[in-house]
Protein backbone atom coordinates (compact mmCIF):
# COMPACT_ATOMS: atom_id res chain seq x y z
CA UNK A 1 0.00 0.00 0.00
CA UNK A 2 1.55 3.14 -1.07
CA UNK A 3 0.64 5.44 2.21
CA UNK A 4 1.80 8.69 0.52
CA UNK A 5 -0.59 8.49 -2.02
CA UNK A 6 -3.66 7.67 0.54
CA UNK A 7 -2.23 10.83 2.44
CA UNK A 8 -2.75 12.89 -0.95
CA UNK A 9 -5.77 11.52 -1.61
CA UNK A 10 -7.41 11.59 1.70
CA UNK A 11 -6.26 15.90 1.62
CA UNK A 12 -7.75 16.14 -1.97
CA UNK A 13 -10.93 14.66 -0.84
CA UNK A 14 -10.91 16.88 2.60
CA UNK A 15 -10.18 20.01 0.50
CA UNK A 16 -13.39 19.22 -2.00
CA UNK A 17 -16.00 18.88 0.89
CA UNK A 18 -17.39 16.52 -1.22
CA UNK A 19 -19.97 14.08 0.32
CA UNK A 20 -19.44 10.29 0.18
CA UNK A 21 -16.00 9.75 -0.46
CA UNK A 22 -13.29 7.96 1.63
CA UNK A 23 -12.43 11.01 4.09
CA UNK A 24 -15.96 11.69 4.68
CA UNK A 25 -16.84 7.37 5.52
CA UNK A 26 -13.78 7.88 7.78
CA UNK A 27 -14.52 11.07 9.55
CA UNK A 28 -18.08 9.78 10.65
CA UNK A 29 -17.00 6.22 11.26
CA UNK A 30 -13.71 7.53 13.63
CA UNK A 31 -15.98 10.19 15.54
CA UNK A 32 -18.90 8.00 15.94
CA UNK A 33 -17.37 4.31 17.27
CA UNK A 34 -15.15 6.18 19.00
CA UNK A 35 -17.80 8.27 20.79
CA UNK A 36 -19.62 5.40 21.25
CA UNK A 37 -16.87 3.57 23.44
CA UNK A 38 -16.97 6.65 25.51
CA UNK A 39 -20.68 6.69 25.92
CA UNK A 40 -21.98 9.09 23.57
CA UNK A 41 -25.53 8.63 23.01
CA UNK A 42 -25.53 9.98 19.20
CA UNK A 43 -26.13 8.10 16.44
CA UNK A 44 -24.09 7.23 13.56
CA UNK A 45 -26.94 9.45 11.49
CA UNK A 46 -26.33 12.01 13.96
CA UNK A 47 -22.65 12.03 13.88
CA UNK A 48 -22.99 11.94 9.60
CA UNK A 49 -25.18 15.07 10.39
CA UNK A 50 -23.12 16.88 12.29
CA UNK A 51 -20.32 16.53 10.31
CA UNK A 52 -21.91 17.35 6.82
CA UNK A 53 -24.22 20.43 7.93
CA UNK A 54 -23.31 21.41 11.33
CA UNK A 55 -26.80 20.25 12.77
CA UNK A 56 -29.33 17.56 13.03
CA UNK A 57 -33.02 17.57 14.21
CA UNK A 58 -33.80 14.93 16.63
CA UNK A 59 -36.32 12.23 15.99
CA UNK A 60 -37.31 11.73 19.60
CA UNK A 61 -37.37 12.88 22.84
CA UNK A 62 -33.51 11.71 23.66
CA UNK A 63 -31.82 13.93 25.57
CA UNK A 64 -28.65 14.98 23.62
CA UNK A 65 -25.39 16.18 25.52
CA UNK A 66 -23.53 19.29 24.66
CA UNK A 67 -20.29 17.15 25.53
CA UNK A 68 -21.67 14.49 22.92
CA UNK A 69 -22.24 17.12 20.40
CA UNK A 70 -18.60 18.85 21.04
CA UNK A 71 -16.80 15.75 21.52
CA UNK A 72 -18.06 14.80 17.83
CA UNK A 73 -17.14 17.90 16.21
CA UNK A 74 -13.83 17.53 17.98
CA UNK A 75 -12.94 14.18 16.35
CA UNK A 76 -13.28 15.59 13.21
CA UNK A 77 -10.88 18.41 14.22
CA UNK A 78 -8.69 15.29 15.57
CA UNK A 79 -8.89 13.24 12.41
CA UNK A 80 -7.60 16.42 10.29
CA UNK A 81 -4.95 16.81 12.56
CA UNK A 82 -3.57 13.23 12.54
CA UNK A 83 -4.02 13.67 8.71
CA UNK A 84 -2.08 16.67 8.58
CA UNK A 85 0.54 15.02 10.80
CA UNK A 86 1.21 11.40 9.70
CA UNK A 87 4.63 12.05 8.74
CA UNK A 88 5.83 13.49 12.03
CA UNK A 89 7.07 11.08 14.58
CA UNK A 90 4.56 10.53 17.44
CA UNK A 91 5.72 12.53 20.65
CA UNK A 92 4.42 13.24 24.16
CA UNK A 93 3.80 16.91 22.68
CA UNK A 94 1.46 15.42 19.54
CA UNK A 95 -0.31 13.12 22.21
CA UNK A 96 -1.12 16.11 24.74
CA UNK A 97 -1.77 17.85 22.19
CA UNK A 98 -4.44 15.33 20.76
CA UNK A 99 -6.09 15.25 24.14
CA UNK A 100 -6.40 19.16 23.85
CA UNK A 101 -7.82 18.97 20.40
CA UNK A 102 -10.45 16.10 21.77
CA UNK A 103 -11.55 18.13 25.40
CA UNK A 104 -11.60 21.33 23.68
CA UNK A 105 -14.70 23.17 24.87
CA UNK A 106 -16.03 19.97 26.68
CA UNK A 107 -16.75 19.49 30.62
CA UNK A 108 -13.57 17.80 31.07
CA UNK A 109 -11.20 20.79 29.87
CA UNK A 110 -11.49 22.65 33.16
CA UNK A 111 -12.35 19.81 35.31
CA UNK A 112 -8.64 18.81 36.91
CA UNK A 113 -9.51 15.08 37.13
CA UNK A 114 -9.31 14.72 33.61
CA UNK A 115 -5.78 16.96 33.59
CA UNK A 116 -6.34 17.94 29.82
CA UNK A 117 -3.35 18.72 27.93
CA UNK A 118 -1.43 16.47 30.06
CA UNK A 119 -1.68 13.03 31.56
CA UNK A 120 -4.01 10.97 33.79
CA UNK A 121 -3.59 11.98 37.43
CA UNK A 122 -5.98 9.60 38.66
CA UNK A 123 -6.32 5.75 38.46
CA UNK A 124 -9.32 4.91 36.24
CA UNK A 125 -11.35 2.10 36.77
CA UNK A 126 -13.64 -0.47 34.58
CA UNK A 127 -16.51 -1.44 36.45
CA UNK A 128 -20.29 -3.46 35.41
CA UNK A 129 -17.92 -6.60 34.25
CA UNK A 130 -18.85 -9.38 34.74
CA UNK A 131 -16.51 -12.30 35.07
CA UNK A 132 -17.21 -15.68 33.82
CA UNK A 133 -15.14 -18.90 34.92
CA UNK A 134 -13.93 -20.72 32.04
CA UNK A 135 -15.00 -23.90 34.37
Amino acid sequence: MNIEKLKKELLKQKESKFKGNIYHYSQIKFSYNSNKIEGSRLTEEQTEAIFSADSFTPKSADLIKLDDLTESKNHFKLSDYMLVNIDNPLSKEMMIEMNVILKRNTRDEDNPRYNVGGFKVLQWMVTGIVSISAN
